[in-house]
C-alpha cells in the first residue's frame, strides 16, 4: 500500500514540473500564465516536501514536521490572486506591492533558517512544541488561503459579468473550469484542517497521505482541464476595463436616449447581430463612441445588457426566418447559425429562455 501512495504523490510531482515547464514555454499572454505557472511550481514543491518525496530522494536536512508545515503552502493565496486579476484585468501585470503576498512565505522561511521552526535540532524541538507550532502554522496557512480566495472568486465573478455585457456569447464552460479549480484548492484546505488537527494529536500518519493523494489528484486535474482549450479561450475574452462604470458616466438623459436610437438604427439596417463575434467594443467603435456609455445606454433605455439585447435581436430573427420560410429545406440549427448564434446548446438556452418555448416546440406550432 505504502508502495502505491509513494507512486502516486511521486507521480503528481512530476506531473507539476512538467505542466509548470509547459505553461512557461507555451508563451502566449505571460501575464496571465506565469504567475499559474508559478502556482504549479509551489504546488508541485510542497508535494516534493512531503514525507513520500523526502524519503524517495533522501533530503534528511527538513525538519520532521516537514512534510505538513511547508512554507511554499504560503504562495497558493498570492499566486491565485494574481492570476486570476491578470486574467480579469488589464492593468499592470506586476505591480511593487505584489512583493508584500510574499511576506507570510519569507516570514516562514526565515523561520526555518533560523531553526525557530520545530525540527531535530531547533530552538523549540520537541514533540509539545512542534503541535503546537504545527496548529498554529496550519490555521494560518487555511486563513490566509480562504481569504485570497474569497477575493479571487469576486474578481472573477465581477469579470464574468463583464464578459456578459460585452459579447454575445455565452462562456458558461469557459468559466467551469476556473471556477472548479478554485472550489478544488478550497475544499483540500478546508479539508485538511480536521486531517491535520488528527494527525497532530495522534492520528494515524495515513492522515497526511490522504491529503497528498488528493493534492496529486488536483495537479491531474489541472492539467487536464486548465491548459486545455479552456485556458485559451478565457485569454481571449476581454478584460475588465480599469475604467470606472457608467454610473459615474456624464452621459444625461437625452444623450443616452439619442445613442439608444442609433444603436437601434444600425440594428436594423446593418444587423450586426448575426456576427457570432460581434461585442460591445465592435458596435461602439462604429457608433464613435466609449463602449461603457453604450452599455449604459442599452441598460437605460432597454433595460437589458448588451447579451440580452444582442440575442433577443436573434431570436427575432430565428422567429422571422421560420415564418417567412416555413422552415422548408432549413434545420433549426442552420437557421440559428444565421441569425447569428454559434452553438445549439446556446440556442437552445436563450431562446426557451425568452419565449417559454423550446425551439423544436415553437417550430411545430408554427407549422400549424
Amino acid at each position: 500500500m505504502e508502495s502505491i501512495i509513494n507512486l502516486v504523490v511521486f507521480a503528481g510531482f512530476v506531473q507539476g514540473i512538467f505542466l509548470t515547464a509547459l505553461v512557461i514555454a507555451s508563451g502566449r499572454k505571460p501575464r496571465v500564465k506565469l504567475p499559474l505557472a508559478g502556482l504549479l511550481a509551489a504546488f508541485s514543491l510542497s508535494l516534493g516536501h512531503s514525507q513520500t518525496i523526502v524519503s524517495i530522494i533522501r533530503l534528511e536536512s527538513f525538519p520532521a514536521g516537514g512534510r505538513v508545515i511547508e512554507p511554499s503552502q504560503l504562495l497558493f493565496g498570492p499566486l491565485l490572486y494574481i492570476f486570476c486579476r491578470n486574467l480579469a484585468g488589464s492593468g499592470k501585470a506586476f505591480r511593487p506591492y505584489d512583493l508584500l503576498h510574499a511576506a507570510p512565505f519569507a516570514g516562514a522561511v526565515l523561520l526555518y533558517l533560523s531553526g525557530i521552526a520545530p525540527g531535530e535540532g531547533s530552538m523549540c524541538a520537541g514533540p509539545a512544541a512542534g503541535v503546537s507550532f504545527g496548529r498554529v502554522f496550519v490555521l494560518v496557512a487555511v486563513l490566509q488561503f480562504l481569504a485570497y480566495l474569497s477575493r479571487c472568486h469576486t474578481l472573477v465573478t465581477r469579470w464574468r459579468a463583464h464578459v456578459r455585457d460585452e459579447i454575445a456569447i455565452d462562456v458558461s464552460a469557459d468559466f467551469a473550469w476556473l471556477y472548479a479549480l478554485m472550489a478544488g484548492l478550497g475544499i483540500l484546505y478546508l479539508a485538511s484542517v480536521p486531517l491535520l488537527f488528527w494527525y497532530f494529536h495522534g492520528g494515524p500518519a495515513v492522515l497526511n497521505e490522504v491529503l497528498s493523494i488528493l493534492a496529486s489528484a488536483l495537479v491531474f486535474a489541472i492539467g487536464f482541464r486548465a491548459l486545455g482549450a479552456g485556458m485559451d479561450r478565457l485569454i481571449a475574452l476581454p478584460a475588465e476595463s480599469p475604467a470606472e462604470r457608467y454610473r459615474n458616466s456624464p452621459l444625461d438623459e437625452a444623450s443616452s436616449r439619442a445613442l439608444h436610437e442609433r444603436l437601434c438604427a444600425l440594428m436594423e439596417s446593418e444587423r450586426p447581430f448575426t456576427d457570432p463575434e460581434v461585442s460591445l467594443s465592435v458596435l461602439a467603435a462604429r457608433l464613435e463612441t466609449a463602449s461603457y456609455k453604450l452599455s449604459q445606454a442599452i441598460n437605460e433605455n432597454s433595460g437589458k445588457n448588451f447579451s440580452e439585447l444582442i440575442n433577443a435581436y436573434r431570436v427575432e430573427e430565428v422567429k422571422r426566418l421560420l415564418a417567412g420560410a416555413g422552415g422548408e429545406g432549413f434545420t433549426l440549427l442552420d437557421i440559428a447559425f444565421e441569425a447569428g448564434f454559434n452553438s445549439k446548446p446556446t440556442f437552445n438556452k436563450v431562446f426557451k429562455r425568452m419565449t417559454g418555448l423550446t425551439p423544436s416546440r415553437y417550430f411545430e406550432l408554427q407549422k400549424k
